[in-house]
């Protein structure tokens, strides 16, 4: 009623995977022009909350493209990894916490992830110098795949943008680790991105991809 165009972020769960498809119609329904899907962790940090790689990385390419279809603007998928393919520009990271964002706490500590913020890990008090900071050159350093040797010879590098640091660090005690999950997962987007880019460059689906 008021003109505005809302975003949603939708979280998917085990009940919810197998039907991204028809939550992006619902959505649209509903007039959203945005949606974003966050692969949720359980308590213990595992993956137990969602189905395997392979298949959540399906239904997820259906339902951006459904999106595509619908003109809706999918962030998961789309803006992260299909944007980048088609334009040939590398995602060099996801999180914004590798040097582009701040948060601040109620209690009066910043730090580069709010995740943290609970464990009490990664924050320094709000009147400490960020640019002398520990906290935010160790995360400065990290900075996504592309500066971990370990990646260098993966294949979805260029799409990637590294997993979440905070689900890295429940599951290996550590930042800088790999998250297997994920990169099953980002491998598995990338097969979708290979066959998809051959449909429309061999016509045989008609598409834009902004």
């Amino acid at each position: 009623r008021h003109d505005l165009t809302p975003g949603i972020s939708c979280n998917i769960t085990k009940k919810t995977y197998t039907f991204l498809p028809d939550i992006v119609d619902f959505f649209h329904s509903l007039g959203v022009k945005g949606i974003g899907f966050n692969i949720i962790l359980d308590a213990q940090g595992q993956d137990s909350a969602v189905v395997n790689p392979e298949r959540l990385a399906y239904f997820m390419f259906k339902a951006y493209r459904r999106a595509h279809e619908l003109g809706i603007a999918e962030d998961r998928v789309g803006e992260r990894r299909v944007a980048h393919f088609f334009k040939e520009i590398p995602r060099v990271y996801d999180c914004p916490g590798y040097g582009q964002q701040i948060y601040f706490s109620p209690d009066g500590k910043i730090g580069p992830c709010q995740a943290f913020h609970s464990m009490n890990q990664y924050q320094i008090p709000g009147t400490s110098s960020i640019e002398n900071s520990e906290v935010f050159n160790t995360w400065l350093k990290m900075g996504g795949p592309f500066k971990s040797d370990v990646c260098m010879d993966c294949p979805a590098i260029g799409i990637c943008g590294g997993a979440c640091p905070y689900a890295v660090y429940t599951k290996t005690g550590h930042l800088s680790h790999i998250d297997t999950y994920f990169c099953t997962w980002v491998n598995e987007i990338l097969k979708y991105l290979v066959s998809y880019y051959y449909e429309i460059n061999s016509g045989q689906i008609n598409a834009t991809i902004s």
